[in-house]
């Protein structure tokens, strides 16, 4: 399957595709994030808890891209 063809497909049909790809991993448990990630959680947690995390809204967060 190409890129074009799934560009070309119905959002139902993509999710789907999805779904179908996710279920054939055998072992999710054997799936880690990368160490990064666990870094990058801490330390917006601890800005929340800091009470000096920022957020914006999704309307906000669609007209940045």
């Amino acid at each position: 399957m190409t890129t074009i063809a799934i560009k070309n497909m119905s959002v139902q049909d993509k999710l789907a595709l999805m779904e179908e790809l996710w279920s054939s991993f055998d072992d999710k448990e054997s799936l880690d994030s990368p160490h990064w990630h666990n870094d990058v959680l801490e330390a917006r947690m601890q800005s929340i808890k800091e009470g000096t995390a920022e957020y914006i809204s999704l309307e906000s967060l669609r007209n940045d891209t």
